[in-house]
């Protein structure tokens, strides 16, 4: 496609806006919640197989990550 955008891509919502992509039809995004924990870690294990071949991550590595204090839980979102 033109300008090296995939099919598919989102955009930036603004330039204003860190970090946050605008979603496709049918998709809503909210904060993660402790009971997240192991989809993410499986989807993590999932992407690290499928780029990698092996996964490194674990539940373990991801709920330490979780319970530092710097990392604030309800200010990372989901889509689906």
């Amino acid at each position: 496609m033109a300008g090296g955008q995939e099919r598919g891509a989102t955009k930036p919502v603004s330039k204003g806006t860190r970090g946050l992509l605008s979603l496709p039809p049918g998709y809503s995004a909210r904060a993660l919640v402790a009971d997240d924990l192991r989809v993410v870690a499986a989807l993590i294990a999932a992407c690290e197989v499928a780029d990698e071949g092996s996964a490194e991550s674990t539940l373990d590595d991801l709920r330490g990550e979780w319970e530092l204090p710097r990392f604030d839980l309800a200010r990372v979102q989901v889509s689906g």
